[in-house]
């Protein structure tokens, strides 16, 4: 299934690419390149999947980013449980661009809002830990003792 809804947006990609400015081709390009990423996340498959949602400007989100960057580098090993970080309400697009490309292949943007609203995120960072069917169990501080436990507490 994800394999054919790929295809599909490579398909529609490709004929839109067609039609724009080699600078807004580009700009389509790393869009679809960073959802293509996002569709085969380290989530996928797991039974649960940890969610950060942070921003460009929040003091909290920059001091806990050097941790971020190593639980993203320790979620490669961890089989049941996924990590995900989800970067928006940056002033501009270019921000949040700018912060998702700053933690890698681990990270996303939330340009238009979306996650932020389906999240409820009402501070910065926010930690949710989603089931399969992406359902939020936990969120807040007990989802953030699961982030801790299960992507930094000793191994």
């Amino acid at each position: 299934m994800n394999r054919m809804m790929l295809i599909l947006v490579a398909v529609v990609a490709g004929l839109y690419l067609k039609q724009r400015s080699d600078a807004e081709s580009h700009r389509i390009r790393s869009e679809y390149q960073r959802a293509k990423a996002s569709v085969a996340d380290n989530c996928s498959g797991k039974a649960s999947c940890v969610v950060i949602y942070v921003t460009p400007w929040c003091p909290s989100c920059k001091q806990l980013k050097p941790l971020l960057l190593q639980a993203l580098e320790r979620s490669k090993t961890v089989l049941d449980t996924g990590l995900k970080l989800i970067v928006g309400q940056g002033k501009t697009p270019a921000a949040n661009e700018e912060e998702a490309m700053s933690f890698g292949a681990g990270a996303v943007t939330d340009n238009d809002g979306a996650f932020h609203k389906a999240l409820a995120v009402e501070s910065y960072p926010s930690f949710f830990v989603l089931d399969q069917k992406q359902n939020i169990t936990l969120r807040g501080q007990e989802a953030a003792n699961q982030f801790s436990r299960t992507f930094l507490g000793p191994r």
